[in-house]
């Protein structure tokens, strides 16, 4: 079974960077096994298994997993320091050239919706559905991540 590592909630941010179609696009992939990172205090996505742990064990289950899902928080930068894994990093408001590594599968729906400061603080207000993109194409991008997970395992 392919085992995924997600990310799904921020601290810091709020609600403006959490992509809002997690539960949907878990259940469109039942046989896959999704571990959710959490901090104290957060609730679990409908379909994922939770691990509440320090980094170390995070690290991991990062380790371990055959790729991750991420908004853009601070999985991601974990991921790009200490690992090799594949990754799926879903945007929203933030600019990926900024705030994204160009080795990982950054997605989001316009350029429109970014910032136009990328450095200010995020607001309760700076939450625009409209930026979040679409649960197909994140499928989409998953289903190619997963490819290049089988081609690597084949090299």
């Amino acid at each position: 079974m392919t085992r995924v590592i997600i990310q799904t909630q921020t601290g810091s941010a709020g609600k403006a960077k959490e992509w809002p179609f997690f539960e949907e696009f878990i259940s469109l992939n039942p046989e896959v096994d999704f571990i959710e990172v959490l901090v104290e205090g957060q609730t679990p996505t409908k379909g994922a298994s939770a691990i509440y742990g320090t980094r170390k064990e995070i690290l991991q289950e990062l380790r371990n997993a055959d790729l991750f899902i991420s908004i853009d928080s601070w999985l991601q930068h974990l991921a790009s320091m200490q690992t090799d894994k594949l990754g799926l990093v879903i945007f929203s408001r933030s600019n990926p050239a900024i705030f994204g590594y160009p080795k990982f599968n950054n997605v989001f729906k316009d350029s429109k919706y970014f910032k136009s400061n990328p450095y200010d603080t995020w607001l309760p207000s700076d939450v625009i559905m409209e930026s979040f993109v679409s649960v197909e194409r994140v499928q989409e991008c998953f289903l190619e991540c997963l490819t290049n997970v089988d081609n690597r395992i084949l090299q």
